[in-house]
């Protein structure tokens, strides 16, 4: 039976949504630093450990709520936006076997890359409103963004920084092409978030 790309889509979309829900729901219990990968597996055999916490039977290793949710939104972004190129060949096939990335915005806007530049500026901009409103794509794109941003707030950095505070806005283009194409792309997306709150402008409390 030939499984259509909007079903996995929907299937997909709908195991992020519980993965991320339940997420959320074990952080408001749980220490950032002692969410295991194994709550949120899919097995409900779960047994004692020798500090009695409850755990699958499966070993997991010691993650923050933030770092399982952006990696999952990473995997699902990825699948979204080959869905999205795949079917532009029959929705728009003007643009068909034209590479192009996309990326976010300063101001939280999708914003289509074209390294080769065979992409006008009306292209690109028709592209980048496709692009945001397939799915509700924008939105997924922003909510892994302030997911990552509340990851670099936790991991090492001191909260009385106010340069890398979770509400501070970015300062620069978060390059989806390059992060989703890196053989690590957890990395690559830290880097480039607590380097684009580095360039973000201050607050006007920072500079008084």
């Amino acid at each position: 039976m030939e499984i259509s790309a909007m079903t996995v889509s929907v299937s997909m979309r709908r195991d992020w949504e519980l993965v991320r829900d339940r997420a959320k729901e074990t952080s408001a219990s749980t220490p950032l630093s002692h969410v295991k990968t194994d709550d949120f597996a899919t097995s409900e055999t779960s047994h004692p450990n020798d500090e009695g916490d409850n755990m699958t039977a499966t070993t997991g290793y010691a993650v923050s709520t933030e770092e399982v949710l952006a990696s999952l939104s990473l995997s699902y972004l990825k699948l979204q936006f080959d869905i999205f190129r795949n079917e532009l060949e029959h929705t728009h096939p003007e643009f068909s076997g034209v590479h192009f990335d996309f990326g976010l915005d300063q101001n939280g806007q999708i914003e289509i890359i074209d390294t080769a530049g065979k992409l006008s500026d009306q292209q690109k901009s028709e592209l980048a409103s496709l692009l945001s409103d397939y799915n509700g794509f924008g939105a997924s794109t922003r909510e892994v963004v302030s997911s990552m941003k509340q990851l670099v707030s936790h991991e090492g950095v001191s909260s009385s920084d106010p340069s890398k505070s979770a509400d501070r806005p970015i300062g620069s283009l978060i390059d989806f092409g390059k992060i989703l194409s890196s053989c690590d792309a957890m990395v690559e997306f830290k880097k480039q978030i607590i380097n684009s709150l580095d360039n973000a402008l201050p607050f006007i409390s920072e500079t008084a």
